[in-house]
């Protein structure tokens, strides 16, 4: 998924990973897609980026829209038991 190598990459411009995070802000309110998501390796990149985040705006984005794929998901996989990063 290109939204998840954007969050990754150091290179990618902070106006850039903002706008996906609003992308995926959006998507998270289908509950469909926020299951998928959820249960997909974004919510992880999102759980590693929230643990590096210096930039408070940044960090409060991240709380935001895990807390929002939280309230909308209606399944929860195996993913999220073994959290290492």
């Amino acid at each position: 998924m290109r939204a998840i190598r954007i969050l990754e990459s150091g290179n990618t411009p902070s106006g850039e990973k903002q706008n996906v995070i609003k992308y995926l802000e959006i998507l998270s309110s289908h509950a469909d897609a926020a299951n998928i998501l959820t249960n997909g390796s974004i919510v992880l990149v999102l759980l590693k980026m929230l643990h590096h985040s210096k930039v408070s705006l940044l960090h409060a984005q991240l709380v935001s829209l895990i807390l929002l794929f939280i309230r909308h998901f209606t399944f929860l996989g195996v993913s999220w038991q073994i959290l290492e990063y």
